[in-house]
């Protein structure tokens, strides 16, 4: 009678450990499978927030044609911005409001990367004595990514100079601070500020910047703000200010014959899309590990049973 017992226990545990292997294998194919596609749709992500996809509408001094095209598919497109070797180079549209455009791109189509886009309480001309731009912090480069390493000041120093392209003519960017503050920052983030003012605000400016460099300002020349999210705190926010000139400073950084920016790469940045991909392979290596551990145990109690 207990031998029977015996039986009927190893064979209830043999059915467990059946079921558990099943259940293991199972749970790490899901793993497997919610991994690969959090990969893709990271991918995805970025593909289209990449500034490559809008390389056919770049305007150049002496064409402007290729960037008709896109305000065609947009009328809410007036401009194009390029900061000189960063991943910077995109359209900018006008919306109606400063949500229209965070999850909807230049094409008018959804995407979470959104498109650049200039303050609804701004003139549509760069004509406001500050203009505001906004684009989301994103890795690889993307959207306004890149105005995290403004923050150092060989990089601010070696990155002064930019381009806007509007009402069909190019004009000069020359970036002159870096700042960090919140969103909710009244002071900074006007867009009614006279023509005689702009000296207070740039005293204003100063004091509020990490990293400062003077400018001269001539009579009609104005200043915009390129503004994204920052880590820190629920509202941070991180700023590079530049002033509008008509003089255009040469592109060092255009690989030649292309219209590309070579990128510098931040060796030691964290791509935050990664993190929960690598923890889905740790634990999956885990549990495969644990899998092929109990086969061998198994394999080898067969054995010994023989």
């Amino acid at each position: 009678m207990k031998e029977e017992q015996n039986q009927v226990i190893i064979k209830i545990v043999k059915q467990f450990g059946h079921f558990l292997d099943r259940f293991i294998i199972m749970l790490v194919t899901m793993i497997v499978l919610v991994g690969i596609y959090a990969l893709w749709d990271s991918y995805q992500i970025y593909q289209s927030a990449s500034a490559e996809q809008y390389e056919i509408y770049r305007p150049s001094e002496n064409n402007s044609v290729s960037f008709e095209e896109i305000q065609k598919v947009n009328p809410d497109v007036f401009a194009w911005i390029t900061e000189y070797g960063t991943g910077i180079n995109y359209p900018i549209v006008h919306g109606e409001d400063n949500f229209q455009y965070l999850n909807q791109n230049a094409q008018k189509k959804y995407s979470l990367s959104g498109a650049i886009f200039m303050d609804y309480r701004n003139q549509p001309d760069f004509q406001d004595s500050l203009s505001i731009l906004y684009g989301h912090h994103m890795a690889h480069h993307a959207m306004f990514g890149d105005i995290d390493l403004f923050k150092e000041e060989d990089f601010l120093k070696e990155h002064r100079y930019g381009s806007l392209f509007y009402h069909g003519n190019l004009y000069g960017l020359e970036n002159f601070a870096y700042i960090e503050t919140d969103a909710y920052d009244e002071d900074v983030y006007q867009t009614d500020i006279a023509p005689e003012q702009l000296g207070t605000y740039l005293e204003l400016l100063r004091q509020k910047a990490i990293i400062y460099m003077p400018i001269e300002l001539k009579a009609g020349e104005k200043i915009v703000l390129l503004s994204t999210c920052a880590t820190g705190y629920t509202n941070a926010r991180q700023i590079v200010a530049a002033k509008i000139s008509n003089t255009v400073k040469e592109n060092l950084y255009v690989t030649k014959g292309l219209h590309k920016e070579k990128t510098l790469i931040n060796t030691t940045q964290v791509n935050e899309w990664h993190q929960a991909p690598l923890f889905i392979v740790l634990l999956t290596v885990v549990l495969a590990t644990f899998v092929i551990l109990r086969q061998m145990i198994k394999i080898m109690k067969n054995k010994k049973n023989r």
